[in-house]
């Protein structure tokens, strides 16, 4: 029986890929991580489409002579060797082609439409060849509703660009991000303010449960941190009294949790209200587009100059698109190297979401090796081919492995948090 990795994200110009992949090695999918690192990109073409990667056995001496190259270079990096168990070995190991099917229909009609990545969902599961991990997708509002009804089938799923704070164990048992959450943020913020020794602090969020889960585990990090809390204002479609309060309280750091949107709102409300300055400090998250300040202009009254005024010097909290250490990865490349093939085969704007996917590619890999290996430790009967939806074994096991999967990817450690922090001026 044949089984597969459902992908739920976007689709690019190519219609097809096969390459080739081994277990459990790890899969040797270049062009097939490329491919779903472009399904980080944001959405243009299609939307809210749903793929996935069907894996094929076939015998050892069908590698053809590129994959003996690509294996040969990668079990030159003797380190990722000894790691990742890639240890030469007499037995007759099995091996997958990877094939990507699309699944386009009219699904780019429709941008984040929980209906249609539901209704996708169901059909690619009622399809052969079973699917054994969901992947993706970057909308909270399709990623959600299909990672709470996976757990009924005992499917797994892995986001590479959702990064909603909502997602815990207790609710969300089956559900993995390899890109970091929300909440996540706390833990710069916290250490930047302790660098500087800001003792002082007022908070401005959105009340959506984007930003008031995040911040309101951020009071906790606050007072555990010994950082009193001056003034909390939370907004929901009004930012003026909330703005006024942070500015009769006397607040000079002002920690930000909001969407870009409503970030220039804010700007451009203490640019009236005079909460800028070298007497202010604000740290915002940052996990908004390039040029976020630019493209927005319309919802507000102020200028750019004005704009550009009221931001000077605002820092910003954000994840590490790709690690700066030359460290090799699981992919026998460093980061550098993986950038530089990415930008030879795509030459879209840039999308800080793009390594997350190619080392969420890597994470299902060895956490099939891994699920394949129990089988074997525990003499088994069953192999990967006997998947079936449903069963809590299969969903123990797979669960089991990724939470016990790390590795060195291109943009760090996989369950190593890691943050950039931009300084405007």
């Amino acid at each position: 029986m044949q089984h597969g990795i459902l992908i739920l994200g976007d689709t690019f110009e190519n219609k097809e890929c096969v390459t080739y992949c081994t277990t459990p090695k790890g899969v040797r999918t270049d062009t097939i991580q490329f491919l779903v690192s472009k399904a980080a990109e944001k959405r243009q073409d299609y939307k809210d489409l749903v793929i996935y990667v069907e894996l094929r056995k076939f015998h050892n001496t069908e590698i053809n002579s590129k994959n003996k190259k690509m294996i040969t270079k990668y079990e030159k990096r003797q380190t990722l060797s000894k790691l990742y168990g890639n240890e030469k070995s007499s037995d007759n190991r099995s091996r997958y082609k990877v094939k990507v099917k699309w699944n386009v229909s009219e699904l780019y009609l429709y941008d984040c439409d929980p209906a249609v990545g539901m209704k996708s969902f169901f059909d690619m599961l009622s399809d052969e060849p079973r699917k054994i991990v969901l992947f993706g997708d970057a909308c909270t509002s399709v990623t959600d509703p299909i990672a709470k009804a996976a757990q009924f089938f005992q499917i797994v799923q892995l986001t590479y660009g959702d990064t909603h704070p909502m997602y815990t164990v207790e609710n969300y048992p089956n559900f993995f991000q390899v890109v970091p959450s929300e909440n996540a943020f706390n833990s710069a913020q916290v250490a930047l303010l302790q660098h500087f020794n800001w003792s002082r602090v007022g908070t401005l969020y959105q009340s959506t449960p984007r930003y008031a889960l995040p911040h309101s585990k951020l009071l906790s990090d606050l007072e555990t941190a010994k950082i009193k809390i001056a003034a909390q204002q939370g907004f929901v479609d009004e930012l003026e009294s909330a703005i006024s309060k942070l500015k009769e309280k006397d607040v000079r750091i002002i920690l930000g949790k909001f969407e870009e949107q409503w970030a220039i709102k804010v700007f451009c409300e203490a640019y009236k209200v005079g909460l800028y300055g070298k007497k202010y400090q604000w740290i915002i998250v940052g996990v908004y587009d390039y040029d976020w300040w630019k493209k927005h202009l319309d919802i507000v009254t102020c200028n750019q100059s004005q704009l550009g005024e009221a931001m000077e010097g605002y820092l910003a909290t954000d994840i590490l698109s790709l690690s700066s250490t030359e460290d090799i990865t699981v992919s026998g490349l460093t980061s550098a190297e993986y950038e530089t093939q990415y930008k030879q085969r795509y030459d879209g704007s840039n999308n800080r979401f793009h390594g997350y996917a190619y080392d969420g590619i890597w994470m299902i890999a060895l956490a099939i090796q891994m699920v394949k290996r129990k089988l074997i430790a525990i003499d088994s009967s069953r192999t990967l081919e006997m998947f079936e939806y449903r069963d809590p074994m299969w969903g123990a096991l797979f669960r089991e492995a990724f939470n016990q999967t790390s590795f060195r990817g291109v943009t760090v450690g996989v369950a190593t948090l890691c943050f950039v922090l931009y300084l405007n001026t």
